[in-house]
């Protein structure tokens, strides 16, 4: 899968600002720090709008949203109309996804109340599908049940 994150950082449209790196974000239209997460965003979102998993969705990068007080930033949303439909959450390539990432991500949608939820390192992305109950994992996108 690295080969995957290498194969399409050549896509990605950089620059150097003073002694850091920049990244063109067509979702933010803006110039934007490229770390590590920023990065796996910016390649992922570019490989799932390239394979259509956007399609009459609406990407909404970073925003913030309150939860129990605190202001928090999430890294993505997918929305049709006013609804959101997928909340993402970003990892760098070297962090193991584990259960404190997913407790990070159902977090910001206890608020966002989407359907469905992905977190994703680049080299492994986990799908998530909400429940009455809690959060059941399915294999990818499709199992997301969208429509």
């Amino acid at each position: 899968m690295l080969g995957l994150l290498e194969e399409h950082a050549a896509q990605l449209k950089t620059r150097k600002s003073g002694s850091s790196a920049e990244v063109w974000d067509p979702f933010r239209k803006k110039w934007v720090l490229l770390g590590p997460e920023e990065f796996v965003r910016q390649v992922m979102m570019s490989v799932w709008l390239a394979e259509g998993r956007f399609s009459g969705l609406i990407p909404v990068i970073e925003k913030s949203v309150v939860i129990e007080g605190r202001s928090l930033r999430f890294d993505a949303v997918l929305m049709k109309g006013i609804d959101i439909l997928i909340v993402i959450e970003f990892k760098s390539p070297d962090e193991k996804l584990g259960e404190t990432h997913l407790l990070q991500l159902s977090r910001y949608n206890s608020v966002l109340t989407a359907p469905g939820m992905i977190l994703s390192n680049g080299l492994n992305s986990r799908f998530f599908k909400r429940l009455p109950s809690g959060y059941s994992e399915v294999t990818g996108w499709e199992d997301l049940d969208l429509a």
